[in-house]
């Protein structure tokens, strides 16, 4: 592509910013189960079945506590995270936000994580 064409293209970004961005949001919304569908298979390789299977099996909650897909959704405006291992892409189960960000907090340590569980008892 061209400079001119690629300054053409900014132009007219530029003077349809909004419309551009409120048929982006249109196409989002309209196309929510197949967009996260392909996003699970490009990051994980799994499936959005695949993905089901492994939330029932979870009882349909996070895997460490009660919260389920709804309410995850109502509190995040998104689902239950795949948490998965950064090392081998193994992926481990599925989490709440709070959840998988904390294990990540922790370098994904059990050793970390059971420091800091001991240090809470006993400072508790």
């Amino acid at each position: 592509m061209t400079h001119d064409r690629k300054e053409q293209n900014r132009e007219v970004y530029r003077k349809n910013r909004d419309k551009i961005l409120c048929q982006q949001k249109a196409y989002r919304d309209s196309h929510k189960e197949s967009i996260r569908s392909t996003k699970l298979k490009q990051y994980y390789g799994i499936t959005l079945a695949e993905y089901t299977i492994i939330l029932g099996k979870q009882g349909g909650t996070c895997a460490l506590c009660p919260m389920t897909q709804e309410q995850h959704i109502s509190k995040y405006g998104m689902s239950l995270v795949i948490d998965h291992d950064h090392r081998t892409g193994r992926i481990r189960g599925i989490l709440c936000t709070n959840h998988n960000v904390g294990i990540g907090r922790f370098n994904d340590s059990p050793g970390a994580l059971r420091e800091a569980a001991r240090y809470i008892e006993e400072n508790s």
